[in-house]
């Protein structure tokens, strides 16, 4: 097994031998559920990362994530009392689009498999079990396809989103629209309420420097 792929899912720190300490970061003023997990697919996304990162790489994580989307919208779109072990058979048609969107996701989900590994500490006679990613696919792009798969389970798999200036980021608020101040501000001066707003003041503006009350 090479050693891209014995990579585990575990992004923690290895402990450090006695005597020395990793140095002490400061708390942060605020935790946001799924920021952790959605930072991995973002990195990934935004080419953050420089070991086999390739265009194709992250354009499959972006195609996993709208497959995994679209199914999700299309299971949430059935009655309450649709019965799923029957879809397919007579008087219980599947959804449309359904059997081929599976099968879709199915292709897509097999390439990021994982199996347990024993792994040693750095030091010492600590061990664990964890969760190693093989297959044909380089180890940072599983590791971004199983935390889209976690987002999922969580329901937020909505915070996923891109930018209007092209960037990935994990939205910590539902209403959150933007990656950052200046793109936010960005969009908030192409909507039509700045602009009426813009307008107001332009004409307010126009009418005090005329008066000569404003230079």
């Amino acid at each position: 097994m090479s050693k891209q792929h014995r990579h585990t899912l575990d992004t923690s720190r290895p402990p450090l031998p006695p005597g020395r300490e990793w140095a002490v970061e400061s708390p942060p003023s605020r935790v946001y559920e799924g920021a952790d997990v959605g930072i991995r697919v973002t990195c990934w996304l935004n080419g953050d990362r420089e070991n086999h990162n390739s265009k194709a790489s992250r354009q499959r994580i972006q195609d996993l994530l709208g497959c995994l989307q679209e199914m999700i919208a299309l299971v949430g779109s059935v009655p309450p009392d649709f019965n799923w072990p029957n879809a397919g058979f007579s008087g219980f048609p599947a959804p449309d689009g359904f059997d081929e969107l599976d099968t879709e996701l199915y292709n897509r989900l097999k390439d990021y498999i994982t199996y347990p590994a024993f792994t040693t500490g750095v030091w010492g006679n600590e061990w664990e079990i964890e969760d190693a990613v093989c297959g044909i696919r380089p180890a940072g792009e599983s590791v971004a396809a199983h935390s889209i798969i976690e987002l999922a389970r969580r329901g937020l798999l909505d915070r996923l989103r891109q930018c209007d200036c092209g960037k990935w980021y994990f939205a910590r608020f539902a209403h959150q629209r933007s990656c950052s101040s200046t793109c936010r501000r960005r969009v908030y001066e192409k909507t039509e309420k700045f602009k009426t707003k813009r307008r107001k003041y332009m004409r307010k503006y126009y009418r005090l420097k005329n008066s000569g009350k404003v230079k």
